[in-house]
């Protein structure tokens, strides 16, 4: 029951009431609580007569030895007489019955197909065994027999590029766009000194898509000094050839804000693209 706190501040009377009514709210629930333990030591004190593990309220375990209801098996590991209930003879798939469940994970353990299978190493070149699994999640072709060897491989061979996921994500929205324009990455013949991002050189067209080093002293003033005078200069220089040049500022903080800036821009320099073309 919800009360009204402004009219309790206000009324003493009426915050009487709801203490009132609070007190015995607290003591119906402390006879409530009462009555509950004596219904769970009652129903404990049964499970000892019936020798039952108690596993808490209204919950029974496999029975350790023949009651009423209980139906007489064989235990498959150790050759035991085991009892079980006939509820759990129709959920059960399989005719194996345990005792305990050590028995059921020795016998497991024993009787299930261990397939190992021999490879090699691809860092280190030395064989070892391993599950088929393995090979089927591996979609490399490559295994290895430690997770050092895997790190080690992945940090020789790793793919070394200093383009950004945005500049890729907007690199092939264009080449898809435009299957017939040549449109090169890192290109270095088109402001000559300076590498542009992504250049068209048919159309005179250069995209810069700049990160937060091109703003923020990320890495020290001096080299944000740096990277801003060659950001002058390499504009300076487009604009004397004739070039136009697009610089996309990427400030987002995580690849879903990127893609959407991503889908942004493509948008618009696709727009420029046609007006170029046409």
């Amino acid at each position: 029951m919800p009360y009204n706190k402004t009219r309790m501040l206000n009324d003493p009377e009426y915050t009487q009431h709801v203490l009132e009514i609070k007190r015995e709210n607290a003591k119906r629930a402390s006879i409530n609580r009462r009555k509950r333990y004596a219904e769970d030591s009652i129903f404990r004190d049964k499970c000892k007569q019936e020798q039952l593990k108690y596993r808490g309220r209204y919950k029974y375990k496999r029975p350790t030895s023949k009651t009423k209801n209980s139906v007489e098996k064989t235990c498959q590991q150790c050759g035991k007489l085991c009892y079980t209930w006939p509820s759990a003879i129709k959920k059960k798939k399989t005719d194996n019955y345990f005792c305990s469940n050590a028995c059921s994970n020795t016998w497991t353990s024993d009787h299930t197909k261990k397939v190992l299978l021999s490879l090699v190493c691809s860092f280190c070149e030395k064989p070892f065994l391993s599950h088929p699994h393995e090979m089927l999640n591996s979609k490399s072709g490559n295994y290895f027999c430690s997770n050092v060897c895997n790190a080690k491989y992945q940090l020789l061979h790793a793919k070394k590029t200093n383009r950004s996921y945005g500049e890729q994500l907007l690199f092939s929205g264009l080449v898809a766009k435009f299957p017939s324009l040549t449109i090169l990455p890192n290109n270095k013949d088109l402001l000559p000194g300076f590498e542009v991002d992504i250049a068209i050189p048919s159309l005179k067209l250069g995209i810069e898509w700049n990160g937060i080093l091109h703003y923020q002293p990320i890495y020290g003033e001096t080299t944000l000094t740096k990277i801003v005078s060659r950001d002058e200069g390499r504009f300076q220089l487009s604009q004397r050839l004739g070039v136009r040049l697009i610089i996309i500022p990427d400030l987002t903080k995580h690849r879903g804000q990127t893609k959407k800036l991503v889908d942004e821009q493509l948008a618009l320099v696709s727009a420029i693209v046609l007006d170029l073309l046409t």
